[in-house]
């Protein structure tokens, strides 16, 4: 370790003073730069489930977070460098090597997937969330959180309409009742964080009247996960507030207090039962999306398949599904459906970063677990630790880190409780070794923002071309030679512009970009929109083989396979085909679909 001179440390004194006053700046600035990233999360960036084309949010959210990093690390190393701790340092090198995986399009960020880059974005927040803001601040942050939880929840009451409900018509600001509802159970207990300020009596009624209202709409839309998680949070939180006295009562009236304890887990268990039943397709949608990952899991159950490749591999691995089983139970076949999340966050962090990454994940859960100091107090420490519970168990069948408000909060709390603020835990790193860091770390990520901007501007000038009708031909040939370039490895971006190529009749080039994006993102869209291009040909019948196995229920993949054996003269696949698409079962009945059967029927009656 360095040792500093007499001057070296007169230095130092004078910073410490001179940043008392900016260090109180600093955590006013960290306060606001997570109340708005959290703003974002949930009122700006666009809720979906990684199937939506068109969502780029996260183009922004990276270089801003990127940025704001650099300036706090930048006041860490100018004024703040007494207090730079080896744990600080090794986050601060972290964050580097992430911002030059991302600048270098390493692995993971080179698929487009945006969950992993908004990951990337909250790890990168974590770090002003961890060493810049007070207890005050995080009091004021979380009186924030709770605002804006009740702000969902009088949403979601505004959206009730009785008599011709639909419970998908309750979303809050998300747009999708799902995860609306897994929001407010996880956020649920960080409520009481606020009404612990107040009296005995209002306290009470303050949190019974959120219970009712979160109860009321928890049950309107029949989310199974949420309802489930609900209902837990709230044991622990009761035995949790009232454990001693419950003792008592345990040791006055044994058999009673068993009585009661085996007629509420008989509850629970017809409720989860009739859970289980409401939504039967959807929960064997889930059953059927398990099973197909623990097929591949035992392929590689170590190392798993690569972070962050889920979205790419699972449709992959769906259509070797249905490949290879030539008889699947009707509920399956019905119920398999696009995905690119597998519904259970430790199914899906097993697949992609094998036994290794999911034992890290467990490892971190559970010094949250164990934690018994928190930016809180530790009087209100269990309530910290039921959201955690609440993120655990919602995870075992949803998508809860996924959804981008949710997967935040989870971030930077999960971090919090594990890490200690203690001088005496890490050394101080020594006096001159600032300087080289600062500058290396500083660099990497001022490539990576510069990378990041130029992607986010050429996704923005890419989503305004397309909301216009009458393209030039120099606009579209402004959008390959400029655009496409900085974009090259998002399959999304690809399976766009190959559609946009196609409506303006450049099929060839459409067939390029589309056969492109097949690399970066396997998707119905642009295995459906390749197939058209190809017309009727062999290259067509492999995309829609692919098709009709990947989602066997659609009707379209089975019609273009038909279509394309008539049109290649295979008489007796053309006949197979068609009295398959004559008897199977309709998932939902359209239009579209009466067509084809109409045409079907005609072929094989020989009228068409």
């Amino acid at each position: 370790m360095i040792v500093m001179s007499a001057s070296d440390f007169r230095v130092q004194q004078r910073y410490v003073k001179c940043f008392g006053f900016h260090k109180r700046v600093l955590s006013f600035l960290a306060l606001l730069f997570n109340c708005l990233l959290f703003s974002y999360c949930v009122f700006g960036y666009k809720y979906s489930a990684n199937l939506e084309l068109d969502v780029t949010g996260y183009y922004l959210l990276v270089p801003v977070c990127l940025v704001v990093f650099l300036f706090f690390f930048s006041m860490n190393v100018f004024f703040d460098w007494v207090n730079f701790t080896d744990f600080k340092i090794g986050c601060v090198l972290l964050i580097g090597l992430l911002c030059l995986a991302y600048y270098c399009d390493v692995g993971f960020f080179s698929l487009g997937h945006e969950q992993v880059l908004c990951l990337f974005s909250f790890l990168v927040a974590a770090y002003v969330f961890l060493f810049h803001l007070s207890i005050l601040e995080f009091d004021a942050f979380f009186n924030f959180v709770n605002l804006v939880t009740l702000l969902q929840l009088v949403k979601a009451c505004t959206q009730v309409r009785f008599g011709s409900f639909d419970p998908l018509a309750v979303v809050g600001y998300f747009g999708n009742s799902g995860a609306l509802s897994v929001y407010l159970v996880v956020a649920y207990p960080l409520l009481f964080l606020g009404f612990a300020r107040f009296g005995g009596i209002w306290k009470r009624l303050l949190g019974a009247v959120v219970v009712l209202v979160l109860a009321g709409v928890l049950c309107l839309t029949l989310s199974r996960t949420s309802i489930l998680c609900f209902v837990l949070e709230n044991v622990v939180l009761v035995f949790g507030l009232f454990g001693e006295r419950f003792l008592s009562w345990y040791r006055r009236f044994k058999g009673l207090f068993v009585f009661v304890v085996l007629v509420f887990l008989g509850v629970v268990f017809f409720l989860f039962r009739f859970l289980f039943l409401v939504k039967l397709r959807s929960a064997q949608g889930r059953l059927l999306i398990w099973e197909v990952c623990w097929s591949w899991i035992k392929q590689s159950p170590l190392f798993g398949y690569g972070f962050g490749s889920f979205a790419f591999q699972y449709p992959l691995w769906q259509s070797d599904y249905f490949a290879s089983h030539g008889r699947v139970p009707t509920a399956y076949f019905l119920s398999a459906g696009e995905t690119m999340v597998a519904f259970n966050e430790y199914v899906q962090v097993w697949c992609e970063s094998g036994m290794i990454g999911l034992v890290v994940l467990l490892l971190l859960l559970g010094a949250g677990f164990c934690a018994d100091f928190t930016f809180v107090g530790r009087k209100r420490l269990l309530y910290v630790k039921v959201f955690l519970l609440g993120c655990c168990c919602s995870a075992f069948s949803f998508y809860t880190f996924h959804c981008t408000a949710v997967g935040y909060l989870f971030v930077v709390i999960l971090f919090s409780l594990v890490y200690r603020p203690r001088k005496d835990t890490f050394r101080v790193m020594a006096f001159a070794v600032r300087w080289p860091l600062y500058v290396v770390v500083a660099l990497v990520v001022l490539l990576s923002v510069y990378r990041s901007g130029v992607r986010a501007y050429a996704m923005d000038e890419f989503n305004v071309l397309c909301l216009k009708h009458d393209l030039s031909e120099g606009e579209l040939q402004h959008v390959e030679r400029d655009i496409y370039p900085v974009l090259a490895s998002d399959g999304k971006f690809l399976t766009r512009l190959g559609i946009l190529m196609v409506e303006y009749s450049h099929r060839d080039r459409a067939v390029n970009y589309l056969e492109l994006s097949k690399v970066y993102y396997s998707g119905y869209e642009n295995y459906f929109e390749l197939a058209r291009c190809y017309g009727q040909d062999v290259n067509a019948l492999r995309a829609y083989r692919f098709l009709s196995f990947y989602i066997p229920s659609k009707f379209a993949p089975k019609f273009g396979l038909f279509s394309v054996y008539r049109a290649l003269g295979d008489v007796a696949d053309a006949d197979r085909m068609a009295r398959y698409i004559m008897a199977m079962p309709v998932k939902l009945h359209s239009t579209a679909v009466m067509d084809i059967k109409r045409d079907v029927q005609l072929y094989l009656d020989g009228k068409n």
